[in-house]
Order: C-alpha cells, then structure tokens, then sequence
C-alpha cells in the first residue's frame, strides 16, 4: 500500500485484477471437472481439444496416464492430439515420444476447433527440432500447415497405411 491506507497502488490494482482472474480459471476448471471427470481440465485448451478431437474423428481414449499418445483410431493406430491457440506471433506445438498419427488443431476466439494437420507422425518428427529442455520436440503451426498441404488428410482415409 502507499502511504495513504485509501489509495492502492497500480500494482495492487494488477495483483488483485490477477488473482481475481486467476480465481475466475480454477471456478471454469471446477465446473469443466463436473461436466467431464474424463479430464482433468488443468490444461484447458489441451483438454478441450483433446476431448472434441476423440468425438469428431470416433477415437478410442487412451487409458489415463499413457505415454506417447492420447487416443486410438478404430485400426488400433495410435494418436497424439495438440491443440494450441493461436496469438501474435507463430504458435507451435511441443510432443514427447512416438505415435502413428499427429493431430494438430488450433482454437479460434470462438471456441472452435480448426484442424491444422492429421497425419502420419514420422513427417512432423522429422521437421521438428530439439526444444532444448524436457525431452520435448516443437514444431511451428506454420510447418504443420506445409506438411498438411503434403500429406493425405487421414479424417478422410480412415485407417490408412501411413507407412
């Protein structure tokens, strides 16, 4: 406080707009939570994602805690799902491990999900790099876009060899 108990500082005013916000995600958590226990909801967007991605495309969810990938197709082949917003600058997506298919989307202002790729994993390994930290790989949304424009759109060829 300054030294007039009356008046807040504009830093007070930011921390208390923050914690209020703050305060405002862990409510919608909560009420996400009571809507669909199947997630956990402490990545929103990955969750939302994740979850419109399995019932668009009628993919088996992986079991909790799985390694490597998030879902199944009806073939058995498995999926990572990532869903990213996009921003100012080029947004990317990090991945760990290894799968069969990638599926990339992005969340609009709106709340819908745009499909950015849903393909074979191997190309999105290959142009992806190192991030540096935590094992992960990144890649940006906009070679994801390219790699789409290269690879058959596997929402319309279900179970296709992607070898």
């Amino acid at each position: 406080m300054t030294s007039d108990s009356s008046k807040v500082s504009k830093e007070e005013k930011m921390g208390i707009a923050v914690k209020k916000c703050i305060v405002d995600i862990l409510s919608v958590q909560l009420k996400l939570r009571k809507l669909n226990c199947d997630y956990n909801w402490s990545n929103i967007i990955g969750d939302y994602g994740e979850m419109m991605a399995i019932k668009k495309y009628n993919l088996t969810p992986a079991p909790k805690n799985t390694a490597n990938y998030d879902a199944k197709t009806a073939c058995e082949e498995t999926v990572q799902i990532k869903t990213c917003r996009v921003g100012d600058r080029d947004p990317q997506i990090g991945f760990r491990g290894e799968c069969t298919l990638m599926l990339v989307s992005t969340l609009e202002d709106d709340g819908s999900i745009v499909q950015v790729y849903f393909g074979p994993f191997a190309p999105v390994y290959e142009k992806s790099r190192d991030s540096g930290r935590d094992n992960k790989r990144i890649i940006s949304i906009a070679a994801l876009k390219k790699l789409a424009k290269d690879h058959a759109n596997i929402a319309t060829a279900p179970c296709a060899s992607v070898a």
